[in-house]
């Protein structure tokens, strides 16, 4: 559950312009100092490429299994 908080916020970070260096200070200053600066660049990455696959295609989102919800 942790990542997918962590996953978000930056997620958030990213949508709204926030730079990578001031989205890590935020990230390790809610989830502490074990935030490090690989796993914040990493996430990044994967969400600019999140993004990117929504933009070229609108049902990208759709196509995502997220779990069983039965």
């Amino acid at each position: 559950m942790e990542k997918i908080k962590q996953r978000v916020c930056l997620k958030f970070c990213v949508s709204n312009g926030i730079a990578a260096t001031e989205s890590l200070k935020l990230l390790q200053k809610y989830f502490g100092e074990s935030y490090s600066i690989e796993n914040a660049k990493r996430r990044v990455e994967v969400a600019k490429e999140m993004l990117a696959n929504v933009a070229d295609d609108p049902t990208f989102i759709k196509r995502i299994i997220t779990g069983d919800e039965t």
